[in-house]
Formats: structure tokens, C-alpha cells, sequence
């Protein structure tokens, strides 16, 4: 399983997560454990990283996946006591990537991630008439 989260201590602050889930039968509950930071977006960090992002995983078969996150930027004037909403912004970012998951012994295992596309699709409301104050995303396709 993934998520994207605020890693402490990390240059941009967010990233994709790896988490291994848990079925206790006995219970009935499922549990997650996470395992590590992927890593994935760091050459996205000036792009990323607003507690408001709204992002989405697709699953592409097998261990391909497909992330994709929607960063909406709204620009300001300064002004000393009202900034004042001007131009709008928004990066969808694509990184699709592929997961493994090894044996180093009988029984530690190590997870790691390999990105093989990425692409960065901006979208600038400038031109349209009237203000976008929000941004999200709502679903993805992959083609």
C-alpha cells in the first residue's frame, strides 16, 4: 500500500510512502506498518509539498503504479494587511514507478522503487475570466 505523506526531516518535507499491511485473522483487523520513504519526487520538491496537494494512485498491473498529484498555487499581491488573490496555478505531476520487493535473508526482506516515467503538466488560469481559488484533483486516467 502508498500514501503520501510529511516525512520529518526531509529536504521537501512530503513523498510517497511504502506501508506493508497485516491480516489478523484471529481479531479480524487488518494492521499497516510503514516501511520507508520512496523517495520518488525530489526533483518535484519546487513543485509539491502543500498540505492541501490532492493526489492518486493507479494501479498498472502488477508492480507497476502510476502517482499522480494535483498542486494548486495561488499567487498574491503583498499588500501590508489584505493580500490579494492575482494569478493561478496549478502542476499535475505524473511519476509512474515500479515497486520490488526482496529476501536479503530467511527472514528480513527490502523494498525498493524505481521511477520510469515522470512528466509535469502545468496549468495556468491567467487568461480565464474570473479567479480560481482552489484547485483538486478528482480522479486520474492512465492511458
Amino acid at each position: 500500500m502508498f500514501g503520501y505523506e510529511r516525512i520529518p526531516g526531509y529536504g521537501h518535507g512530503y513523498d510517497v510512502v511504502a506501508y506493508a499491511m497485516f491480516h489478523d485473522d484471529e481479531n479480524g483487523y487488518c494492521y499497516f506498518h510503514r516501511i520507508q520513504p520512496l523517495h520518488l519526487l525530489t526533483e518535484f520538491r519546487a513543485l509539491l509539498g502543500r498540505s492541501h496537494d490532492t493526489f492518486r494512485f493507479a494501479h498498472l498491473g502488477g508492480r507497476k503504479v502510476c502517482f499522480v498529484i494535483a498542486s494548486f498555487i495561488p499567487g498574491l499581491e503583498a499588500d501590508d494587511d489584505h493580500p490579494i488573490p492575482t494569478t493561478e496555478k496549478m502542476n499535475l505531476v505524473v511519476v509512474t514507478f515500479e515497486f520490488s520487493i526482496s529476501k536479503n535473508d530467511g527472514s528480513t526482506r527490502s523494498f525498493s522503487a524505481e521511477i520510469l516515467s515522470s512528466c509535469v503538466f502545468p496549468f495556468d488560469w491567467a487568461s480565464e475570466s474570473g479567479r480560481t481559488f482552489d484547485g483538486k484533483l478528482l480522479g486520474c486516467f492512465v492511458r
